[in-house]
């Protein structure tokens, strides 16, 4: 009876995916789904899988719809901003499987520091620390008051000399 609660037999099937697929499309609440699957099932008990497991794969689907339409919605953003204001600037390249390969960015305020500032420039690398385990690179430097100036970002496809010189 309670054997759906043991680890080693929880398993949504690839039917029971689909069907949530399908209701998710719809947008039913997945409250309403795991209700819906209980009944089909004869109740609760006699599911392959626990509420958490439903909750936890919606969970996924979303977070992949998200992360794949991340490197769009920042590229529109980006391309926004600089339309917007006519001293951003906003670049990319695409890898050859057509994904987001390195991005910079700078807006205007960030240009007049460097033009003010920029005598003295310093870059940090943080290595493979985000989601996408590509290097952010942070272009700063000190104005007068010994306060921080970002001068620029850029997420890296990777750490080869040509890309560092893609960005500067």
């Amino acid at each position: 009876m309670f054997t759906h609660l043991l680890p080693s037999h929880q398993k949504m099937s690839e039917g029971n995916r689909a069907q949530v697929d399908s209701f998710k499309q719809f947008g039913i609440a997945t409250s309403k789904i795991m209700a819906y699957m209980a009944g089909q099932y004869g109740g609760y008990g006699m599911l392959r899988f626990t509420k958490r497991d439903l909750y936890n794969y919606v969970h996924g689907q979303r977070i992949t719809r998200i992360c794949d339409g991340d490197a769009a919605a920042t590229i529109g953003y980006f391309e926004g901003k600089a339309n917007a204001d006519i001293m951003t600037a906003a670049r990319y390249t695409r890898t050859p499987d057509n994904r987001l390969g390195s991005l910079f960015w700078a807006d205007g305020e960030m240009m007049a520091d460097y033009q003010l500032f920029g005598d003295v420039l310093a870059f940090d690398s943080m290595y493979r620390s985000n989601k996408y385990r590509k290097p952010l690179v942070v272009f700063s430097g000190s104005n007068h008051h010994k306060q921080t100036s970002n001068f620029e970002f850029t997420l890296l496809e990777d750490e080869e000399v040509h890309t560092y010189r893609w960005c500067c």
